[in-house]
């Protein structure tokens, strides 16, 4: 299971830099490099409309490849740029991996007992 979706240990840094790390370890090497490349001071003038893009695409999370998935990556966007946001973003996005956690262990539950009824019925 990835970073973000383990139980948390000690807390170190800030809401938003967990969130960054923990963000970071869900993603593909290859777009982890993007990410930190868009993090990083220099890409700040591509970062702005990468945020911006990320907003419109997560409003279009009614279509089959493009979701709500790209807010997160919006708003971790946006906060580097506006301190003032790092730490509400970084606390809901922190609150969004452990509902998510939650979310997964009751599924895996379900699955679990459904599938255990499905064997004495059958």
């Amino acid at each position: 299971m990835s970073h973000w979706l383990r139980a948390p240990g000690p807390r170190t840094g800030s809401a938003y830099d967990q969130a960054v790390a923990g963000l970071l370890g869900l993603l593909p090497r290859k777009l982890r490099r993007l990410l930190r490349w868009l993090l990083s001071p220099a890409a700040r003038w591509v970062r702005i409309p990468a945020a911006l893009l990320c907003f419109v695409f997560s409003a279009l999370w009614f279509l089959p490849v493009i979701g709500l998935e790209y807010l997160p990556i919006g708003l971790l966007l946006v906060a580097r740029d506006v301190p003032a946001l790092q730490e509400p973003v970084g606390r809901l996005l922190l609150w969004g991996g452990r509902r998510m956690r939650w979310l997964l262990a009751r599924w895996s539950a379900r699955a679990r007992r459904w599938r255990a009824r499905a064997q004495r019925a059958g």
